[in-house]
């Protein structure tokens, strides 16, 4: 019997085909039982996990694809570790949790933070067989080349600077508004292991990312701020339209950013199997280490 433990590594900050090949689902238990973010009796709770529904539903549209099972029995068992998302304190969760093939879980809440929005991918501890061990760490992907998590955290901040309230509107925010969706989207694309995941350090040299399909998509080494991120104002396209990158670290009060055709490409570089052309979220309108707040005359982490 071998036993595996691996450290969480915690990162600051379409609509889906009928039957989605990823299904992201969001647990909100942490939330529910400390500060009460979603809170479904409370129009803001309610509306923030109308918008996680939209997160899920964007990524679950454009990745295509197969992570097996984690289901335990025998001498294999495992714990998941993650980051609570009610307290930013490592925990560990339901001891021999069951994880459906294709399915990532991640854990949802809200607390006061320096920052707009904190997730990243969870780490976990097992014994077992080779065979399990291999199959907790990567679902069945090749762990140097693809990332295949179990799910991991996010949380968002509940206390915002004076002024200022978060958007939790599908609509664009206003200018004393930071955008919750744009930060559920940035937080999730940490989650899927932008900024932490082995394949994405593997592509880092010196301050740029070498991947293929980001340096195909951006023309040359994409500039970091720091390892986790695109560098502060690094563009791409959403549609054909220029928009600041989504995991570039920060977002503008009234402004909302979707995922770029760049973001896509970091998360193909980490072996995720993108849909070609998928429909984007920006459809859904009107009918993370760190996301920074940049407020249009100040600076914020997030």
């Amino acid at each position: 019997m071998r036993r595996a433990v691996l450290i969480l590594t915690v990162c600051l900050i379409s609509i889906s085909p009928a039957t989605a090949a990823i299904d992201v689902v969001f647990d909100y238990y942490y939330d529910d039982n400390a500060n009460g973010f979603f809170d479904t009796s409370t129009a803001d709770g309610l509306a923030a996990r109308d918008r996680m529904d939209d997160v899920a539903s964007y990524y679950e549209g454009i990745l295509n694809d197969t992570l097996l099972a984690i289901t335990p029995s025998g001498v294999n068992t495992w714990t998941p570790q993650f980051s609570n998302p009610a307290t930013g304190l490592p925990i560990s969760g339901e001891i021999d949790m069951n994880v459906a093939a294709d399915t990532l879980i991640v854990y949802a809440g809200g607390r006061d933070m320096g920052a707009l929005g904190q997730g990243g991918a969870g780490g976990y501890s097992a014994v077992g067989t080779a065979a399990w061990l291999d199959l907790v760490a990567s679902r069945g992907e090749n762990p140097i080349t693809d990332f295949g998590p179990w799910g991991g955290s996010v949380s968002f901040n509940t206390n915002l600077p004076t002024d200022y309230s978060w958007n939790f509107s599908a609509n664009d925010p206003e200018s004393d508004e930071y955008d919750f969706l744009s930060v559920a989207i940035h937080e999730m694309g940490h989650v899927l292991g932008i900024g932490g995941a082995t394949p994405w350090q593997n592509y880092i040299s010196g301050s740029d990312f070498t991947g293929p399909a980001a340096r195909a998509e951006y023309g040359d080494d994409v500039p970091l701020n720091d390892n986790a991120h695109w560098k502060e104002g690094t563009k791409s396209e959403v549609d054909g339209v220029d928009q600041e990158a989504a995991m570039d670290p920060t977002i503008a009060n009234g402004k909302r950013k979707y995922f770029t055709d760049l973001d896509e490409a970091g998360l193909s570089d980490i072996g995720w199997e993108i849909v070609p052309e998928p429909a984007t979220l920006c459809l859904l309108v009107g009918g993370g280490i760190g996301l920074l707040l940049k407020q249009q005359r100040r600076r914020k982490t997030a």
